[in-house]
């Protein structure tokens, strides 16, 4: 990239952007110096260039995506890049480009049996071993979200897969947009506030600034200032969002074992009368 930069009093010119603070170095000697001395060769005062003031237009993507792999029931991967332009005019220096977030997301059965919807063909009145209860007694109780906040269901034996998928889903987009509001945001007024020496040591402060204001600052808007797993404002929230739909489903199975009982009592009749 090209810039055209005008330094103190200097005349403009075109240079590329690997010479620019080899330039600037090199104008700012020549005023500060005084051109035009005596041929006898006086001696040239040194100096360093001023700090340059950030101006910061940086912007921000996300992506949200499944991948990777937990042995949890689910789990979300944050990460972040940067793609920047820096360009120099006068006495400041301006930071462009791109601070990209990509948010991946997976989940994992354990083992649990998935319970698509409340009648589903796995809600049966069989006897469920390992809980010693009914099958769909087994699902109501796994399946109802704690009264109490968080709203997490028990899911000892049995899982709904899409309402865990939703659960990380909603990590994942709560994130990207935390990230592409407040977090952008914070990241250019912090940069605005700085001053800096070269592009070099910009790039340096951008790349704190990113992990400080959108990577850092996405897990403390996350965790909300709590210890303890279920006390996370994000795992609140994402509760929550899923709390209706798994209650909805814990009652439909119930529905549907209260049928399946009052089938099962009315063939026991019938067989009975045949006897």
């Amino acid at each position: 990239m090209n810039i055209r930069h005008c330094f103190l009093s200097a005349p403009v010119e075109e240079v590329s952007q690997g010479d620019l603070w080899g330039w600037m170095q090199q104008q700012y000697r020549a005023v500060m110096g005084g051109e035009g001395g005596d041929e006898s060769g006086s001696e040239e005062q040194a100096g360093d260039p001023p700090p340059l003031t950030v101006v910061s237009q940086l912007t921000y993507s996300g992506t949200v995506s499944p991948g990777g792999s937990t042995t949890s029931f689910g789990q979300m991967f944050p990460s972040y890049s940067l793609s920047a332009t820096y360009a120099a005019a006068d006495n400041t220096i301006t930071v462009g480009g791109t601070v990209n977030g990509l948010f991946r997301w997976c989940v994992n059965a354990n083992g649990h049996t998935d319970v698509p919807s409340g009648d589903d063909a796995v809600v049966t009145a069989e006897e469920h071993a390992p809980s010693g209860k009914k099958v769909w007694e087994a699902i109501r109780d796994d399946l109802t979200p704690r009264t109490a906040s968080p709203h997490k269901s028990p899911r000892a034996h049995f899982w709904v897969e899409d309402l865990t998928e939703q659960h990380e889903k909603f990590h994942a987009d709560d994130f990207n947009q935390w990230c592409g509001s407040i977090g952008i945001a914070d990241l250019n007024t912090f940069l605005a506030t700085q001053t800096v020496a070269s592009e070099s040591a910009l790039q340096g402060v951008v790349a704190t600034g990113v992990r400080t204001h959108i990577s850092r600052g996405a897990i403390d808007y996350y965790l909300g200032g709590a210890t303890t797993h279920g006390q996370r404002a994000g795992e609140i929230t994402a509760y929550a969002d899923g709390k209706d739909q798994y209650q909805e489903i814990a009652d439909a199975a119930a529905v549907r074992g209260a049928e399946l009982e009052a089938e099962s009592g009315e063939e026991e009749e019938q067989e009975e009368s045949t006897d």
